[in-house]
């Protein structure tokens, strides 16, 4: 769809976009959610530089916070293996991100956005910490447009939750 559709993604209606056959032999692990659920959101790691199925919390789901919805964790072990979310939309088409509401975000841990092109190529990168955060942990960006696609991706050791991504 062009133009890519705005709205949220909300990880609440977060679907398979490949079987579980194909999750399993192939290891496709993306997901699908936001406004015509075109957007794809997958788990990527520095362990294997591939994906990986979406992590769920202690108690078998995924709202971490507890707060009855669901978020996207996103975290880097203290060896500095990472467990990164990238956001991208279906067909390649280009999108607004407004921001996002990052949950977590501890005084001392960093979020790096990693912007790049449809085939993975980095065209820009921006790292933020709790303090540019506003009082209700919405992290506002003033000029990513025509994005491509995403990754965020945590500083070594740290861990925190994306929230409610806002497309525009």
């Amino acid at each position: 769809t062009y133009p890519a559709p705005t709205g949220t993604i909300d990880f609440e209606t977060m679907t398979p976009v490949y079987s579980d056959i194909e999750e399993t032999i192939f290891g496709w692990y993306i997901y699908q959610d936001g406004p015509d659920s075109s957007y794809w959101i997958s788990q990527l790691t520095t362990a294997t530089n591939y994906f990986e199925e979406r992590d769920l919390e202690a108690a078998g789901d995924f709202d971490y916070d507890n707060d009855g919805d669901d978020e996207f964790r996103v975290w880097t072990e203290a060896d500095g293996t990472t467990h990164e979310m990238n956001v991208k939309h279906a067909d390649n088409s280009t999108f607004d991100l407004l921001g996002m509401t990052i949950d977590g975000l501890d005084v001392g841990e960093t979020a790096t956005f990693v912007f790049s092109d449809a085939s993975g190529n980095p065209t820009g990168e921006v790292t933020v910490t709790e303090a540019d955060l506003d009082e209700n942990n919405f992290l506002e960006f003033l000029n990513a447009t025509d994005v491509e696609q995403f990754n965020v991706i945590a500083g070594d050791d740290d861990e925190f939750f994306v929230d409610d991504i806002m497309i525009i």
